[in-house]
This record gives structure tokens, sequence and C-alpha cells, in this order.
């Protein structure tokens, strides 16, 4: 019954559903996509043997996707990847990943891939430091319109990133 609500909702006020993905199939190609995307980008700018894919094989359930590592092996970044279908600013974070963030914030980066059902446009927006940009309202902590949402998730907005 709740399904139907929100579809008929999505359906007729134009709401953004791509936030609350019932599909898992679906889900897990689109993280494939923009992971293996990022993987290939920080393999480019750190080393194959300097970037951990957590995720390579089988979701790791990790608040983060991939890790950089310094020449003796110790983790000196954790990255996170949030990919969508289509240009969209708009992408969460669990409350597992916001907490882990909040602990690493200084070594914790964030990557905003989209377009990723089109490998002739696919782009990312980089978030080095997303303290900074919660402060330089480059990223903010709401939503532009109307979306369905899911528990335990905050929600951000790149703004003027493209």
């Amino acid at each position: 019954k709740n399904n139907e609500r929100a579809n008929n909702l999505v359906a007729t006020n134009n709401i953004e559903a791509t936030t609350l993905t019932i599909d898992e199939e679906y889900s897990e190609q689109i993280r494939l996509i923009s992971e293996q995307f990022i993987h290939n980008l920080l393999c480019e700018n750190y080393g194959k043997p300097k970037v951990r894919w957590l995720n390579e094989n089988v979701e790791s359930n990790c608040p983060f996707d991939f890790e950089i590592l310094d020449d003796n092996g110790k983790t000196i970044k954790f990255i996170e990847v949030k990919g969508t279908i289509k240009d969209k600013p708009t992408f969460y974070l669990t409350a597992t990943e916001w907490s882990h963030f909040l602990k690493n914030r200084d070594s914790y980066e964030l990557y905003r891939v989209s377009n990723c059902d089109d490998e002739n446009k696919i782009e990312f927006f980089h978030i080095e430091n997303l303290i900074e940009n919660l402060i330089n309202q480059k990223v903010v902590p709401y939503l532009l319109k109307p979306e369905i949402l899911k528990e335990e998730r905050v929600f951000l907005t790149i703004i003027n990133g493209r």
C-alpha cells in the first residue's frame, strides 16, 4: 500500500524517486559503474597499489568505498562514491557514512558521479573537503525539491557544482 502511494506521489507531483531505490539490481548496477569509473580515476592519480577498492567483488557495507594508502600501506584517505543515472545534485550519506565522515573529516572525500547510464556523458564532482564545502555553501544540507526519503539519511545538495 505504501509503495502504491509513493508511486502515485511520484507520478502526480514530479517527486524524485531516485533517492529511494527499490530495485536492488538497478542500484547495484549504478554502484558498479560509478565505483569502476572512480577506481580508474584514483588509480591514475595515486597508482593502483595505493588504491584499495573495498567493494570490488561484493558490497562491503563499510562507510566508504575506497582507501588511499601511503607508501607504508597506512590509510591516508577514505573515499565515498555516490552515483546516479541523471545529472542530479542531491545525494545522501547513510547514518553510518555520516558518522564516519564526522570522525575522519580531514581525510574523508566524496565523488558524485552523474550520468552513469551513458559512458559518453559520465562525469564527476569531487568534494575534497565536505566541511569546507558546507561552510562555503557549495554543498548544502537540504533538498531543493520534494523527494521520497528514506530513514537514517543525511541529504546533501551540490550548489552550482557543474
